[in-house]
């Protein structure tokens, strides 16, 4: 009998297992399917802003945008809720100054502030630390996620932030607090608030949007990160929602932190539009979708830079044969040779020779692993579906400053 019961409770285990693993999958190709298009709409949404608006149609393509941004938030709010349930989501710390870290979150909204005439501030304590050891870019997206809520709840008053001090059981921690003037959450509603899928009640979800999972994600990752997030509130009175992380320091170097991670680009660098030389720029553009090869080369075109357009991995590894070019971007899912096996290849015959070309790989897929797998390949960085104007000048940043640096 005991043992027909730890059979049953073994097949029930593995049920579950493969449940998890279906839906991690289902939700993964979802959100290559619904990238691969956003990527068409993010592209001509840069594009159309090249063309000297009026001032209706600028309000209208920042419509645009900004409902692209909003679609691919819940995307990414669903692949991180997919990673926490697998167990897969990480945590990457490295040393950062914790004032610029906050303001730079700050300056996304303070536009919106003023086009609703919100006041946004912000008050760093002189107790808080000014500097912090922990995954920075999971910091930005509670602030980020925290700040988002604050707007769409509040429609007069007040949002601020306040950065001050704490303590979690004994240990000393940054606290991070937004408080706004907006609608509040009933009391009867307060054990939905960290709720997976859920809002305060379902009238308010088709008022105001949002798949439900922001606040629990975040409060999944101020866990991951060792701390704990928790918030005050009263119906019509306004919401406090705070955050605390441990303060810890590190005494690896930046170089150390540098090798340990994968190769990235650097995000906050200034737009290169007025100073690029595409005239001794050679680049390639690996991409199955013509829509996306369009975009691609229309994005380069207003950088003064003409690229090569081919179909799949094969042809690029054989235009890259009779042409040494500086950049390739390398879409990853391919027919007849995909972006992986092509990038191999070319570093295989690269070997043999003295320069080596930069590769980018371009990919709808965001799930763990991905950008680990282009690295090992042989990619000097991967970007995610959507690409914009922004980023395509990023990588020609990059391009630059490795060309000068040799």
């Amino acid at each position: 009998r005991f043992s027909g019961a730890r059979a049953a409770l073994t097949r029930a285990g593995e049920a579950g297992e493969s449940a998890t693993r279906a839906k991690s999958s289902f939700l993964a190709n979802m959100s290559h399917e619904i990238r691969t298009p956003m990527n068409g709409v993010v592209g001509l949404i840069d594009l159309v802003k090249l063309e000297g608006l009026n001032d209706k149609q600028l309000t209208w393509i920042t419509s645009m945008e900004r409902s692209a941004e909003a679609l691919l938030n819940v995307i990414d709010d669903i692949l991180d809720f997919t990673k926490i349930e697998s167990g897969k989501l990480n945590i990457s710390p490295s040393d950062f100054e914790l004032s610029p870290c906050i303001e730079s979150v700050m300056d996304l909204f303070y536009e919106q502030a003023t086009t609703r005439n919100i006041a946004l501030t912000l008050t760093i304590d002189e107790s808080a630390p000014t500097s912090l050891f922990t995954d920075q870019g999971r910091l930005r997206q509670i602030l980020t996620n925290l700040i988002g809520n604050a707007f769409k709840f509040t429609t007069q008053g007040s949002i601020e932030v306040i950065v001050g001090v704490a303590t979690i059981g004994v240990r000393p921690s940054v606290r991070v607090t937004v408080s706004d003037t907006g609608i509040g959450i009933p009391k009867d509603q307060f054990d939905l608030v960290f709720a997976r899928f859920q809002q305060i009640e379902s009238g308010l979800t088709r008022r105001y949007g949002g798949a439900g999972l922001g606040l629990s994600i975040c409060k999944e990752l101020a866990s991951l990160m060792g701390g704990t997030m928790d918030f005050e509130s009263s119906e019509n009175s306004g919401s406090q929602f705070w955050f605390d992380i441990p303060i810890e320091s590190s005494t690896t170097s930046q170089s150390d932190l540098a090798s340990d991670a994968a190769p990235a680009l650097e995000r906050n660098v200034p737009l290169l539009v007025p100073s690029v030389d595409g005239s001794d720029i050679s680049v390639m553009v690996a991409e199955d979708s013509k829509v996306n090869q369009f975009i691609i080369k229309e994005l380069l075109k207003n950088l003064g830079v003409d690229a090569t357009m081919v179909d799949d991995g094969a042809q690029a590894i054989a235009a890259s044969e009779y042409t040494a070019y500086d950049l390739i971007f390398m879409d990853v899912s391919m027919p007849v040779m995909d972006g992986l096996t092509a990038t191999q290849k070319i570093r295989a015959r690269e070997c043999a020779g003295d320069t080596q070309t930069m590769i980018v790989g371009l990919s709808a897929h965001a799930m763990l692993g991905d950008v680990e797998r282009a690295i090992e390949s042989g990619m000097d960085d991967y970007i995610t579906k959507p690409i914009s104007l922004k980023t395509v000048e990023q990588v020609l940043q990059t391009l630059k400053q490795r060309r000068n640096a040799d």
